[in-house]
């Protein structure tokens, strides 16, 4: 996937760098900035499991429109329900996740995999969809208007294993809406066993699983930042600190995506991306 290759890129790069500048050693890693555009960019959450075989073709599809509509596509790999489950090897490795299962009971997205939420959208008349409908809700969200932005700012205790994210949404039209922000925590680059009709045999055993949720910084539904009449570049900020990540996951390869949602309708109004390491190593001191 292309946000994974830009990440290697960027890891290698600051292995250069450290290794370069003996100066720049330190436990904290500063993670770049990412700031929406003014045009909306899409959110897909892939509900998935490693026991579902139609899954890998739900995973290309949005390969696919992350060829087509680039850095806009956004996607979160959802393992629930019981194809998900782990078992005895090859298929032990376990994706699952609280916030994933708090997903799945809010909008029982385990009943048939694989399906979809497109910036948790409508599409059709219901709000999950199979992927063979993902490319045209895509488009149906990327026509839409944007009234924010976010900008996101990270920075990593690498001693501690510790995550802080820094957040500012921005206005861009004068609007009433009740918005909340989630802030969730996603591992790419795992290896594991998977089934796949499309494969030989029906099964990968070295299938790379990526965008993987792992875990929300601020709850599965987030918090309220506002529930007004807002105005053009009005700013809302929020920051959380030392939120600790678990020491089995790989930091190299964990992000953050940061998306608002509209709490009436659950519409996600923005989302962002950025991954933990972006090839910047500061001192701590």
């Amino acid at each position: 996937m292309k946000k994974v290759t830009k990440l290697l890129f960027l890891l290698m790069l600051s292995i250069m760098m450290f290794s370069c500048c003996e100066e720049l050693e330190g436990p904290y890693v500063e993670g770049g900035t990412s700031v929406s555009s003014n045009a909306r960019n899409v959110l897909i959450e892939d509900f998935t499991g490693h026991f579902c075989p139609n899954c890998p073709r739900a995973a290309r599809v949005i390969e696919d429109l992350e060829h087509v509509y680039g850095d806009k596509i956004i996607p979160i790999a959802v393992h629930v329900g019981g194809l998900a489950h782990p078992d005895n090897p090859p298929f032990d490795l376990d994706l699952r996740s609280t916030t994933g299962d708090e997903l799945d009971q809010e909008f029982g997205c385990s009943v048939a995999l694989p399906i979809g939420m497109i910036s948790r959208t409508e599409f059709n008349g219901n709000v999950l969809v199979g992927d063979g409908d993902w490319p045209s809700a895509v488009d149906a969200i990327l026509s839409k208007k944007s009234y924010y932005d976010i900008k996101v700012t990270t920075s990593l205790d690498t001693v501690n294993n510790k995550l802080s994210v820094n957040t500012k949404t921005i206005v861009l039209a004068d609007t009433t809406q009740n918005i909340n922000i989630c802030i969730y925590v996603v591992e790419s680059n795992l290896i594991g066993s998977q089934l796949d009709n499309d494969a030989p045999g029906g099964e990968v055993h070295d299938y790379e699983f990526n965008d993987v949720l792992r875990t929300s910084v601020n709850g599965t539904f987030g918090e309220n930042i506002f529930n007004k009449e807002v105005h053009k570049d009005e700013t809302y900020e929020k920051s959380y600190s030392d939120f600790s990540l678990d020491n089995n996951w790989v930091t190299e390869n964990l992000a953050v995506v940061v998306f608002l949602y509209e709490n009436t309708s659950q519409e996600v109004m923005q989302v962002e991306y950025l991954p933990l390491f972006t090839g910047e190593i500061s001192n701590s001191n």
